[in-house]
């Protein structure tokens, strides 16, 4: 994928993406999405390479590229998840979805996701705490750097998501992508 320049991007209060998410209407109005070219999986992954996606949140794997990985499962590639936090900050203050009851459920959701996907893998788990990924981005890099390979596609948040576990998470990534000789593929 072609990187995407754009002024805006560096202010976050401008970016196009807010923390209530943004509506698939919003993303096709996008004028920045005519620029970017059009590829397919064969193209995002080549024969012989393993694709590794590296989710914050245990659903960020399927939201971000399930779709690419039913169409890498269907083709018999070798795919690496790797969870780096088991989510329990999703439902802050919750009586009924304490972290406790998150870090059992949502592993096992993200599991299932991944079955129904054509994907018979047990995720990576590094158990880092739920929203404190910002300040643990070099340990995290140092760790990711010990499971990637030369070759290794990875897939991971973009580094201006504008959520602060995704965004550590991608220069996270950079960094460790960077220096294990593997090819980075950020996703909004």
């Amino acid at each position: 994928m072609g990187a995407v320049t754009d002024k805006a991007l560096d202010d976050p209060a401008r970016r196009a993406i807010r923390g209530d998410g943004t509506t698939e209407d919003e993303w096709n109005d996008w004028p920045g999405l005519a620029r970017l070219p059009a590829i397919d999986a064969e193209q995002l992954v080549p024969a012989g390479a393993r694709v590794v996606v590296v989710a914050p949140h245990p659903d960020d794997e399927v939201l971000a590229v399930g779709g690419l990985l039913a169409q890498l499962a269907q083709q018999g590639r070798e795919v690496v998840v790797i969870a780096v936090t088991d989510g329990t900050a999703s439902h802050r203050g919750s009586a009924v979805w304490p972290p406790e009851r998150l870090a059992r459920n949502r592993p096992r959701e993200s599991l299932r996701a991944l079955e129904r996907l054509g994907l018979s893998i047990e995720p990576v788990r590094l158990e880092l705490p739920d929203g404190g990924l910002q300040a643990m981005q070099a340990m995290l890099a140092a760790q990711l750097v010990s499971l990637l390979r030369p070759r290794d596609v990875v897939f991971t948040t973009w580094r201006r998501d504008g959520h602060p576990d995704h965004e550590a998470t991608g220069q996270a990534c950079a960094l460790a992508a960077a220096s294990a000789g593997a090819r980075l593929v950020e996703v909004p």
